[in-house]
């Protein structure tokens, strides 16, 4: 992908679709998997490019910023690498400081990256079960691949085109159908981070 979001950080009107990484390594595969995705939802919804943030929680843990920006999106895409067959602790941390209905109205699409199909299911199902506790509407398969999967192509656009061609436009149906409404109490049920140390 020639273009991935611009804002790592949250702007004051927060973008609408933004990308939520859980690997502890900055600039990983998963990140630029994440971005690719990002961005596919962005154009696909012919949104202005500067609506996207990508958000690394290696870097921004405990920022109350990011907290807001995820809540407040009208699209979530949460990425992880398998770890221990489940997502990262450093991705669970950050989920559980959310509201129970954090997600509400928000659509998530799940990103894995494992090293084996076993773990990309497992970890998949995982993040999948956490991500609807917290009401987040997920109206399509997860974005699931191997690391042999990304050694095979030549970038991440073609690792991801399938899911693209198959599952893209439902994402597209379920903003359009009103999934990702806002309530007007919405940010003041996020509970803040700031002055906060992360788990």
């Amino acid at each position: 992908m020639s273009t991935t979001p611009a804002a790592s950080a949250a702007t004051p009107d927060n973008p609408a679709v933004v990308g939520l990484v859980g690997n502890p390594a900055p600039g990983s595969r998963t990140a630029r998997v994440s971005a690719h995705v990002v961005e596919s939802v962005r154009a696909a919804l012919d949104l202005p490019a500067d609506d996207t943030a990508l958000i690394e929680l290696a870097d921004r843990a405990g920022d109350a910023a990011a907290q807001v920006a995820v809540t407040d999106s009208r699209v979530l895409v949460v990425a992880t690498p398998a770890y221990k067959g489940s997502f990262t602790g450093l991705l669970k941390l950050f989920l559980d400081t959310l509201a129970g209905d954090g997600l509400r109205g928000t659509v998530v699409v799940p990103v894995v990256v494992a090293g084996s199909p076993v773990h990309a299911t497992m970890t998949d199902l995982h993040l999948r079960w956490v991500l609807g506790e917290l009401g987040g509407t997920l109206p399509v398969p997860s974005v699931v691949l191997t690391e042999r999967q990304l050694a095979e192509h030549d970038d991440v656009a073609g690792a991801v085109g399938g899911w693209q061609d198959a599952h893209l436009a439902g994402v597209v149906a379920a903003v359009q159908a009103g999934a990702s409404s806002r309530s007007t109490t919405r940010s003041a049920n996020a509970p803040a981070l700031a002055g906060t140390t992360s788990r």
